[in-house]
């Protein structure tokens, strides 16, 4: 049931209705003077803010005398239209409460010296003050509507400005250097890429710019993916070791590169140097760090070929007998041959590893003696770090 205002309140109403472009050039005065924002010429002009004081005192009014809820649409317009000026959300409102407030002492002033006018403005504050927050309510939903809209778009437009960088076309007939000053980076710097498994990296554009770091992100079908510009102070090194402090999935990095037009190139790089990773990750590997990781994945048919010429036949092992040999070669090679270390990280006697790696040889034909039969194991180890067998042999890599 719409509410309703005492009959002296009405003929109030009506009086004042002829004072509206007075009462709104007060209005406006007033908001101005209370809510800095709203001395910003560039957001909201003051002839504008007038214009929207008369048309808000004039719809109040009209509900004044005739209730009606039709003034939550105006609201709900001028939040949307706060938004889009870029007003905050809370000096909306309180502007919109500083007009409520407004009306109020307006009524009062009008009830003058009348005893039966003051008790109907009193009688009315409750239903008006009804009225206010509706339209407050319908004001802040509006401010938030708009305000989504504006972020998606904006969202929208950052990621298809980046795919540009990252593709090395242009958008929207812009260059891309157009592109890079649209998302307000130079032209040239310290870039780096980094490519990080989908949502990876939550919050990471507000985290690197804490750190004083300026990127731009934008979120992949299979990635997350951003160009990150290092400040003078900083080094590849301390982002890498920032970028591993928040994640437990796969991250890649390019090398440093200094002209943005070159981002193409570095957006290739991170995503071999994530695929690098393996596929058990998490790690963050930079692809100036880590070639032969970094070969293998640019050819993956290539690594599986490597590691199946190498190590058909261990691969050919049930699981538990296939991972204990080759266990045993990769803590061998990482202990460059010493036998006595890999035994104790394996926690086994240095007869069993002896016992393993003769297995290896005769299972190969490949001797560990031999400097190009060690260099064939190691890619081949790599190529199934990278994209490991399956437990059933009919699965194994190159299958």
């Amino acid at each position: 049931m719409t509410p309703t205002f005492p009959a002296a309140v009405r003929r109030l109403a009506r009086e004042l209705a002829g004072r509206v472009p007075e009462l709104a050039f007060a209005l406006a005065t007033r908001i101005r003077a209370e809510v800095p924002v709203y001395q910003d010429e560039r957001l909201v002009a003051f002839a504008d803010l007038v214009a929207e004081c008369q048309a808000n005192l004039a719809q109040g009014l009209r509900d004044v005398d005739s209730p009606s809820w039709n003034g939550t649409d105006a609201a709900r317009r001028l939040g949307r239209r706060r938004a889009e000026q870029g007003f905050p959300v809370e000096a909306t409102l309180r502007s919109y409460r500083i007009g409520g407030q407004f009306m109020w002492e307006t009524f009062v002033s009008a009830a003058g010296a009348d005893l039966g006018d003051q008790r109907a403005v009193l009688a009315a504050a409750t239903t008006l003050w009804t009225f206010i927050d509706t339209y407050s309510a319908a004001l802040a939903e509006g401010h938030r509507q708009a305000s989504e809209d504006r972020a998606r778009t904006d969202t929208e437009v950052r990621s298809a400005l980046l795919e540009a960088l990252f593709a090395g076309n242009s958008a929207a007939g812009r260059s891309l250097l157009d592109c890079a000053a649209d998302l307000r980076l130079p032209a040239a710097g310290r870039f780096l890429v980094v490519v990080a498994d989908t949502h990876a990296l939550p919050r990471i554009e507000e985290r690197l710019r804490l750190r004083g770091t300026v990127s731009v992100w934008r979120q992949e079908i299979d990635a997350q993916a951003g160009i990150v510009l290092l400040p003078p102070s900083g080094s590849p090194e301390q982002l890498c070791a920032h970028l591993a402090g928040h994640t437990r999935a796969r991250v890649g990095v390019s090398a440093e590169y200094h002209q943005i037009e070159a981002t193409p190139g570095a957006r290739h790089a991170a995503g071999l140097a994530r695929a690098a990773v393996g596929t058990h990750g998490p790690g963050v590997l930079r692809h100036d760090q880590a070639p032969v990781p970094i070969l293998l994945a640019s050819a993956p048919e290539a690594a599986r070929a490597v590691a199946q010429a190498a190590l058909g036949p261990v691969l050919d092992l049930p699981a538990r007998d296939r991972e204990l040999v080759l266990e045993t070669l990769r803590v061998w090679l990482a202990h460059d041959g010493a036998t006595s270390a890999a035994a104790a990280e394996l926690h086994c006697h240095r007869n069993t590893v002896r016992y393993r790696l003769r297995r290896l040889e005769e299972l190969t034909g490949l001797a560990l003696t031999s400097p190009k039969a060690l260099s064939q194991l190691h890619l081949a180890l790599e190529a199934l770090r990278l994209s490991p067998p399956a437990d059933h042999p009919a699965e194994r890599v190159g299958s």
